[in-house]
């Protein structure tokens, strides 16, 4: 009762003041540096001269850029008529406050019931202290049309009586998927702006009421194709910013009834060649951001080839695009085919008259070109290595029943085009290196029992997808070099007990790991080179006793960890680049007699190594290059092993050039 009785004389106050306080507010916001506008007038006044005399109503005050203490907001309580105001954001950001919460001072402005648009200027720190009490002190505002508190650490849930509002900015705020319940009622809203957020799919969700909305700000929240989905019944969008979302094609499509749709940005976003469909069946689309997302640039130029009105933004590789191959009718007969793949720029081979192997690598092939190669049933090797080939080119590729061989190497593809490989069951050898794919698509290729060889060197691949490729029984070698594992992908690595030769070169694979890899009894070939394990994880390699070639080039391998490596007998390559060897270390390998290739590239050996190296009767190459090795040193290594190919250079133990 306290409080309404309270809320009725500030009301009354108000609708008492006269012009006395309207003029007095106008002055004061004029002395700050501020702006006013005056009922009746055009423009707004900067100089206090240009205050008319005799009696004004004041409707907008700015005081963006104006040194304001919060409770001065008490000088503005009086006016009648004032239906916007801009407030600067360091106004709640005192420097002299000690930190206090200064929200509630906006309450001095309750009794303004006129108000239709209050917003926040921006604040060079990174947050404005204001929350959501601030809200709850002006909740009699219920007439607010615009409201911007961008930056501000409000959460949410004091929102709820602003059910009038046509704009809402909570950019940058800690407005979460409980927060957003608050704008349940504003059945009016038209813009929203939601962006970097700790909204998520839930709260995306609780939008679709919403459907007056022509404007919505999502960028830079953790949505995906699940909440996406929410936003499809909302028809009367027009701009709708995605920047930054896990989202693919497919949830895209769902957005396919938005035809009001003038402006999506889709920057960073996992959308590739295959949106454009959607894109162009949206009748009102002007505007559209690609930039760093896997659409490549034959998508691009589709878009603005179909649709010329429309300002494709795309941010195209350094390197210069390439001519698009002549067209060809996709019935051509296979001699025909191979002339327009040898004048798009690639390689046909024809044996009795079929087509066998095309590689197109590096033209300027896209998605479009490829119908004419599905049709070749007798196609049994393909590269399309860079090109502008993408996700829609693999779904078309999916149809070539026969290929056994396959390169796609270097494209904007991901998951959803790689498990679309699935149906090619004769394949034995793929390649999708430096791709986006991360993993998921291996749960599909349970049918690619013919698998022999698979390369995603240089691809995102996560820890938890590994194990899905223990369903392939007849992959024999397995590049995961420079991928995304990390020590928690040894148990994954462990179920991979069909293969034979394995490469983890750079990953961050530690300790962990190398237990799982010692589990796969068959490996023959291990690369380990700039991983992150020490000497003690080598132990767990002791089982790989037909370990036939190794390299542990720039790892933490000290003489302590050398001598596990001198246990695997059947060792016939060894690269030791880098390591952290010293002669008393290197003779742990002496009983490697077997070893053909020996490497010690920049490793603190010398003479005293020489009776030791000359015990390697079976080399054919030994690098000592960047070693301490004196001339005398490898003139004896000559006259021991003569068959030996020796690489050497007396100038490269120089402190200069050693460890460069």
């Amino acid at each position: 009762m306290r409080a309404e009785a309270l809320l009725v004389l500030v009301v009354t106050a108000a609708l008492q003041a006269g012009p006395a306080e309207e003029r007095a507010a106008a002055e004061w916001t004029l002395l700050l540096g501020g702006r006013v506008r005056l009922e009746g007038s055009v423009g707004a006044i900067r100089e206090l001269e240009r205050l008319p005399a005799g009696e004004l109503t004041v409707v907008s005050i700015d005081l963006v850029g104006c040194n304001v203490f919060p409770e001065e907001l008490e000088r503005l309580a009086g006016l009648r008529a004032l239906r916007e105001l801009r407030l600067p954001g360091p106004i709640w950001n005192r420097n002299a406050d000690g930190g206090k919460n200064l929200s509630a001072e906006i309450g001095r402005l309750a009794g303004v019931t006129t108000l239709e648009r209050l917003t926040f200027s921006d604040h060079f720190l990174d947050q404005i202290r204001f929350d959501d009490s601030g809200l709850e002190a002006i909740a009699p505002l219920t007439g607010l049309r615009e409201l911007g508190l961008r930056q501000s650490g409000v959460k949410g849930p004091g929102l709820k009586p602003f059910t009038r509002l046509e704009t809402l900015d909570l950019t940058l705020t800690k407005v979460d998927d409980a927060g957003v319940e608050a704008l349940a009622g504003m059945r009016d809203l038209r813009r929203l702006r939601l962006g970097d957020t700790l909204v998520t799919n839930e709260g995306v969700r609780k939008l679709a009421g919403l459907t007056a909305l022509e404007e919505l700000d999502l960028h830079g929240l953790r949505l995906t194709d699940a909440g996406l989905e929410a936003l499809a019944g909302l028809e009367n969008l027009r701009k709708l910013d995605l920047s930054g979302a896990d989202i693919t094609d497919a949830g895209l499509a769902r957005l396919a009834g938005l035809r009001k749709l003038e402006e999506v940005n889709l920057y960073r976003t996992g959308v590739t060649n295959a949106a454009v469909e959607t894109l162009l069946g949206w009748p009102e689309l002007r505007w559209a951001d690609l930039r760093y997302s896997r659409a490549s640039l034959a998508g691009v130029e589709r878009l603005r080839s179909e649709r010329p009105r429309v300002e494709a933004v795309f941010v195209a590789s350094g390197a210069p695009s390439l001519p698009r191959p002549p067209a060809i009718d996709p019935s051509a007969g296979d001699a025909e085919t191979a002339a327009w793949v040898r004048a798009a720029g690639g390689e046909a081979e024809l044996r009795d008259g079929q087509l066998v192997g095309v590689s197109l690598e590096a033209t300027g092939v896209a998605d479009d070109d490829l119908a004419v190669l599905a049709r070749r049933e007798g196609l049994r090797r393909l590269s399309l290595s860079a090109t502008e080939v993408g996700e829609a080119g693999l779904r078309t590729l999916a149809e070539m029943r026969g290929l056994e061989e396959l390169s796609l190497d270097n494209l904007l593809v991901g998951d959803a085009g790689a498990a679309a490989l699935a149906r090619l069951t004769g394949l034995r050898r793929l390649s999708l290196r430096n791709t986006l794919v991360e993993g998921e698509a291996f749960a599909a290729w349970e049918g690619l029992r013919a698998l022999e060889s698979l390369d995603l060197s240089g691809s995102p691949v996560r820890d938890g997808a590994v194990a899905s490729l223990a369903a392939l029984p007849a992959l024999r070698t397995l590049s995961l070099a420079y991928t995304d594992l990390s020590d928690d992908a040894g148990p994954g690595l462990a179920s991979l007990t069909s293969l034979i030769d394995l490469d983890l070169t750079g990953t961050d694979i530690g300790n962990q790991a190398l237990e799982g890899v010692g589990k796969i009894a068959g490996l023959r070939t291990l690369s380990l080179a700039y991983c992150r394990f020490t000497d003690a994880g080598l132990a767990y390699l002791r089982p790989l006793v037909g370990l036939q070639e190794l390299s542990l080039v720039r790892t933490r391998l000290t003489d302590e960890g050398i001598i596990h490596v001198a246990r695997l007998m059947a060792l016939e390559r060894l690269n030791l680049d880098y390591a952290e060897l010293t002669d008393a270390g290197l003779a742990e390998l002496r009983r490697l007699t077997g070893l053909q290739r020996l490497n010690l590239d920049n490793v603190e050996i010398g003479d005293a190594s020489l009776e030791t190296l000359e015990g390697f009767r079976q080399l054919r190459l030994l690098n000592v290059y960047h070693t301490l090795l004196s001339p005398a040193g490898r003139e004896a290594l000559g006259k021991a092993l003569p068959e030996c190919r020796i690489v050497y250079d007396e100038a490269s133990n120089a402190p200069h050039r050693r460890r460069s």
